[in-house]
């Protein structure tokens, strides 16, 4: 019996420590928590958090302001004034006091344009050259004496040549001489109407008969008709009949004349 009294005061002391557990606290305070025997201070336990519905709140939009670009301001370019190119200044030769570079140019009087190849000569005052017509239908004589007095001739084949005596102011200036053209024709034969174009349609101006001589001046694209010059207010044309006339002069060198 006595090695159960441990034992009984052990249970004892349980049940002695039960019902002081289980008998209410002063002031009717219930236990609420029971401090564990552990010397750790335990944490307390964080509520948990409670989700609230959130109603959404518009939120207003703020209309956006453009940005204002800025423009670059723009640099007028200055405008370049253009150089104006300069014409060399053709440089004359220099002529002894007194004298003058004497040009002449010499044309056809039937078309006006620069006769090629023309023989020209001045001579007088000790002074005698020849020169022969360019491209441009001119002759120049160097060192001609302004005082002095020259005579200039002017020859070539198909042209009627001429000689003329120039001075004085003559000399400063270009002197521009027409030549005649020479070709020519003789009616040999029959009688020939002269006709105011080149076909039997136009008018009669007359008759081209035996023995008359005119200067051809010029011919139909053909080389049928040729343009003669007469004594009429209108062109003169006749019909050409090869054994009935007779030609003086170059028929290849004259020109077309359209009508």
């Amino acid at each position: 019996m006595g090695n159960f009294r441990p034992i009984y005061h052990l249970l004892f002391c349980c049940l002695f420590f039960l019902c002081a557990c289980a008998a209410p606290l002063p002031n009717g305070t219930p236990i609420t928590n029971v401090t564990p025997s552990s010397t750790s201070t335990p944490h307390p336990l964080s509520p948990t958090p409670t989700l609230i519905p959130t109603q959404p709140t518009a939120t207003a939009t703020s209309a956006s302001t453009p940005t204002r670009t800025h423009t670059p301001t723009q640099t007028q370019t200055p405008t370049q004034t253009a150089t104006p190119t300069q014409t060399p200044t053709q440089t004359m030769t220099p002529t002894p006091e007194g004298t003058v570079r004497f040009t002449v140019s010499v044309v056809s009087e039937l078309t006006g344009k620069p006769v090629v190849g023309a023989q020209v000569r001045l001579q007088g005052d000790g002074y005698n050259r020849s020169r022969t017509s360019e491209s441009d239908g001119t002759a120049q004589f160097p060192d001609v004496k302004t005082n002095g007095v020259y005579t200039l001739t002017v020859a070539l084949a198909g042209f009627v040549g001429i000689s003329e005596t120039v001075a004085g102011s003559a000399l400063f200036e270009p002197l521009r001489v027409a030549l005649l053209d020479s070709v020519t024709v003789e009616i040999t034969r029959v009688n020939i109407h002269i006709r105011t174009g080149p076909a039997p349609a136009f008018g009669s101006l007359g008759l081209a008969t035996p023995g008359d001589n005119y200067r051809i001046i010029g011919q139909n694209r053909a080389g049928d008709w040729l343009l003669i010059d007469a004594d009429f207010p209108v062109n003169a044309w006749i019909a050409r009949i090869d054994g009935s006339m007779q030609f003086a002069g170059d028929l290849d060198a004259l020109p077309i004349i359209e009508q």
